[in-house]
């Protein structure tokens, strides 16, 4: 795997693999162990140390990802949002209801002072989740 610098007309880094480049999404979750997320294909978390392997896949392609000081939020397929501690346990795991949230969510944004999420949808729609 070669990992290439960011691209100015992209707004995140990506990931070069082979002649096929596309676009992903990098989230370090410590000093050495990095979460990297794709629209397409399930979630990986790598260890960077003593070279870049992969540790564990998640059961799903991530389609949205927030970084919080203690725990990495994700929208996974199938309306699933999950919450993964110390560096990459999975401690609460809930499937978004479509009577709850209509469309398919695509945003979510932890706040921690209350333990509740926003998640917005792609019907324009935005919840208050608990």
């Amino acid at each position: 795997m070669k990992v290439k610098g960011p691209d100015p007309s992209l707004s995140s880094p990506y990931i070069g693999l082979g002649e096929a480049q596309r676009k992903r999404e990098v989230n370090w979750l410590t000093d050495t162990r990095l979460l990297v997320c794709d629209a397409d294909e399930c979630g990986i978390f790598l260890e960077t140390n003593p070279r870049a392997h992969i540790v564990r896949k998640l059961q799903d392609p991530v389609t949205a990802a927030v970084l919080t000081d203690n725990s990495l939020v994700t929208l996974q397929n199938g309306s699933m949002l999950r919450v993964y501690r110390n560096g990459g346990e999975l401690q609460i795991e809930t499937k978004i209801r479509p009577d709850e949230l209509p469309g398919t969510p695509t945003a979510v944004l932890p706040l921690p002072l209350n333990c509740s999420y926003l998640i917005g949808s792609s019907h324009g729609a935005i919840r208050l989740m608990c």
